[in-house]
C-alpha cells in the first residue's frame, strides 16, 4: 500500500448480539437474532421505512448506522460504499416470485430484486454521494468488498469508504436447493469504515491487506469467524494478523495499532 488507511468505525450484528466498539450487548428476551433486529438498537430516530425494507435492506441499513453514528471521520459527499453480499437478494426474488404467482405482482417487493438495494437506503438516508461497488459472488464477497473499499482509497476515488457485509437469508428459504452448499444458513452482517486520515482515537489501527492465489480447501464458516476476528482484535486492542481462505486465493488483514 502506498499510504495508510486507517479503521474510523466498525459494528456487527450477529446471532448472540450486536457489536460495537462498546462491546457486545446482547439480544432482548423477545429476541431470537439479527431478524428482529429493531430500529431504536440502531438508531436514534424514528425512520418510517425501516419496519418494510427487506431482511437484507435492514441488516445492511442497521450495520451502516451503528458504524456511521460512532465514526469520528464521515465525509459524506465523497465518501464510497462497498458491500459484499452472499445471497444477493435471493429471498426478496423469493416473495417477490409469490407475488407474481398469485397474480399480483408487487411493486414495492421488485423494487429490493437486485442486490444493490442494500445500499440504496444507507446512501440516500445519511447522504452519501460517493462511488459503489456490489459483489454477489457467494462466501468470498465480504473480503471482495473489502478488497475494493481499500482499491477506492487507494486509487484515490474516495477518502473514506463504508464495507457492509451481510448475509441474509430468510427462514423459510433456508432448505431451497438453488443456495450454494457452502453459504451459512445463519443471518449477519458486518460494517466497516475506512479513511485515509487518522481517526481521533487511541489506539487507531492502519489496515494492510494482502491477497494471493490457493488451492486450499474453503472453510464454510470463514466468512463470519473472519471477520469476527478482525473486531475482537480491535475491541482487545491488540495488533493481528487474520487470515482466512477462500475458493482460489487467501486473505490476510493486517492490524497495526497507533497511540
Amino acid at each position: 500500500m502506498k499510504n495508510k488507511i486507517y479503521l474510523s468505525s466498525f459494528s456487527a450484528i450477529l446471532e448472540e448480539g450486536i457489536y460495537d466498539d462498546s462491546g457486545l450487548k446482547n439480544w432482548d428476551k423477545d429476541q431470537i437474532g439479527p431478524q428482529d433486529i429493531k430500529r431504536e438498537q440502531v438508531l436514534n430516530k424514528p425512520y418510517l421505512n425501516f419496519g418494510k425494507l427487506s431482511l437484507a435492506d435492514k441488516l445492511a441499513f442497521s450495520a451502516a448506522s451503528l458504524s456511521l453514528t460512532k465514526s469520528d471521520y464521515v465525509n459524506k459527499e465523497n465518501m464510497g460504499i462497498c458491500l459484499g453480499i452472499s445471497t444477493g437478494s435471493f429471498s426478496t426474488d423469493c416473495r417477490y416470485i409469490e407475488t407474481v404467482i398469485s397474480g399480483f405482482p408487487s411493486p414495492s417487493i421488485f423494487s429490493a430484486t437486485l442486490p444493490s438495494s442494500s445500499i440504496t437506503d444507507v446512501a440516500i438516508y445519511f447522504g452519501i454521494k460517493g462511488p459503489n461497488r456490489v459483489c454477489a459472488n457467494g462466501l468470498d464477497s465480504g473480503i471482495t468488498a473489502f478488497e475494493l473499499a481499500i482499491n477506492l482509497i487507494e486509487f484515490g476515488k474516495t477518502d473514506s469508504v463504508l464495507i457492509l457485509i451481510v448475509n441474509s437469508i430468510e427462514s423459510v428459504d433456508k432448505n431451497i436447493p438453488l443456495i450454494l452448499p457452502e453459504i451459512p444458513k445463519n443471518n449477519f452482517a458486518f460494517s466497516f469504515i475506512l479513511t485515509s486520515k487518522k481517526p481521533h482515537i487511541s489506539p487507531a489501527f492502519a489496515i494492510e491487506l494482502k491477497i494471493k492465489k490457493t488451492n486450499k480447501l474453503m472453510n464454510n464458516d470463514n466468512a463470519e469467524l473472519y471477520f469476527k476476528e478482525f473486531i475482537n482484535s480491535v475491541l482487545l486492542k491488540k495488533d493481528a494478523n487474520i487470515k482466512g481462505v477462500w475458493k482460489t486465493f487467501e486473505s490476510e488483514i493486517i492490524l497495526k495499532k497507533e497511540e
